[in-house]
């Protein structure tokens, strides 16, 4: 009977390459669990913004001031967690209107036009707001802009011609 043995290899040179080897795996493997990390991250931030967008808008008007600043915070975290969308501007820009701070709104629904400038929802919402408030200026520029956007639409003309109305004289 013969029995084969290994050698045992010397410490040389080769233990050096194994434990370089040894380590580059070590380093990819980390390298691989930050990127699944992030992708990780990426991909639930998005879902955790529209979840605080959606909570946000389930609060009615009618609700306390306190209920009603707790929406307005969960709707300006939820844009911030999602620095693309504009779902949370507008939610936001409503609370802000429903306690009659037309300017919060405003500034909410102008950040949604600058993020989405192709959103005809977001220059619609500005519109009936500068309606609303009487801002001419601002009133015609979303007109326009919404009027590019959504020639056809049905609102886009209905509130363009609040718009001819608005602009008559008395």
């Amino acid at each position: 009977v013969v029995v084969a043995r290994r050698a045992p290899r010397p410490v040389g040179f080769a233990g050096a390459n194994a434990n370089a080897d040894t380590g580059g795996r070590a380093l990819a493997l980390g390298l691989a669990c930050v990127v699944l990390g992030l992708a990780i991250v990426s991909a639930g931030l998005p879902m955790l913004a529209d979840s605080k967008a959606s909570a946000a808008l389930a609060v009615s008007n009618d609700a306390s001031e306190a209920e009603l600043e707790r929406a307005a915070a969960q709707a300006d975290l939820a844009a911030r967690l999602d620095p693309t969308a504009v779902r949370a501007l507008l939610a936001a820009a409503a609370i802000e209107q429903g306690r009659g701070r037309l300017i919060d709104a405003q500034r909410y629904l102008l950040q949604a036009v600058r993020r989405q400038p192709y959103n005809s929802a977001a220059w619609e919402r500005l519109l009936r707001l500068a309606l609303a408030t009487a801002d001419r200026p601002g009133a015609q520029a979303a007109t326009r802009r919404l009027l590019e956007l959504d020639p056809r639409g049905t609102p886009a003309r209905a509130l363009a011609g609040r718009l001819v109305l608005f602009r008559a004289p008395a």
